[in-house]
């Protein structure tokens, strides 16, 4: 991500259109010197196949959705978790054994209150940095944390909500 922000400010500086997957691109090539053995790591993998799949598959599904009257700001959520579940189906069928069949539902749920918890959490740490005082208010984002864990295991304890593989490789799911 800090890769991709650099490149992004410098293009813009120097007059360049930014490109997300030349910049993607370049973040990978700079992780894969300092560590080449990241290629192998599931972390490093779905990072950048959900990544690679929100700047390339995302805006097509979008655009699909809208033509099915979809609303716009349920369209642009829909798109991505649907555009990163695709893409990130065969590793996780890999190397897990198993892929989830609610992840498209649970993220449209998760994620937006994921993104309105972090923003309230950056603000009241900004908050409690300048006034050390008012660090009781840190109780805020600790229990819409809780309640987005709560939410979360929900989606997690839901029984059948993957589907079981077993013996699966790239070759069978790729065929």
């Amino acid at each position: 991500a800090s890769v991709m922000s650099i490149v992004l400010m410098i293009s813009g500086e120097f007059g360049y259109r930014y490109d997300g997957l030349n910049s993607l691109s370049l973040a990978g090539v700079i992780i894969l010197l300092f560590s080449p053995l990241s290629l192998f790591d599931v972390g490093f993998q779905l990072s950048f196949l959900c990544v690679f799949a929100i700047i390339s598959m995302s805006p097509f599904v979008t655009k699909l959705l809208l033509k099915i009257k979809c609303p716009q700001v349920l369209a642009s959520g829909l798109a991505i978790s649907i555009s990163t579940n695709i893409v990130i189906l065969p590793v996780c069928a890999n190397m897990f054994n198993k892929v989830s069949i609610i992840s498209v539902i649970a993220n449209i749920i998760v994620i937006p209150l994921f993104s309105f918890c972090f923003i309230l959490l950056f603000f009241c740490i900004l908050i409690v940095s300048i006034l050390k005082f008012l660090s009781f208010i840190l109780i805020v984002p600790e229990t819409v944390l809780h309640g987005l864990k709560v939410v979360a295991n929900f989606f997690a304890s839901i029984p059948n909500a993957y589907m079981i593989l077993f013996n699966v490789s790239y070759l069978v799911l790729f065929g």
